[in-house]
């Protein structure tokens, strides 16, 4: 079964996401989704991607009516609340979509030190 982590980001915190995908490499080949809510792929230029990062955008995630709905709701006026609301809308999409048979959410400033529990 494939697994795969996700996390949700505003481009500025795009350092912080690399991070952590650089971390979880360490452990193993994982597929790592960065969900980027704050601009679309043609303004989002990172420079550097990790092996096994995939970034998403708004245009991936809206077309799922929860994700419509939350945007609307949320997206003017409560950045933060868009963003945390999403979380399930992202877990979903990767695992709908086959993507993985298991997904693990990790806000981008965790670091692990070890792939033992």
């Amino acid at each position: 079964m494939k697994q795969a982590f996700c996390t949700i980001i505003t481009s500025d915190y795009y350092p912080y996401a690399l991070a952590l995908a650089k971390i979880l490499g360490r452990f193993g080949k994982y597929q790592f989704y960065v969900y980027v809510t704050d601009c679309g792929p043609e303004k989002f230029n990172p420079g550097n991607i990790s092996d096994g990062m995939i970034c998403l955008f708004n245009e991936d995630l809206l077309q799922d009516e929860t994700g419509k709905k939350i945007y609307a709701k949320y997206a003017a006026e409560f950045m933060d609340g868009f963003r945390w609301s999403m979380k399930p809308v992202l877990m979903r999409y990767i695992l709908a979509g086959g993507h993985a048979g298991e997904v693990l959410f990790c806000d981008c400033d965790l670091y692990f030190y070890s792939d033992r529990s």
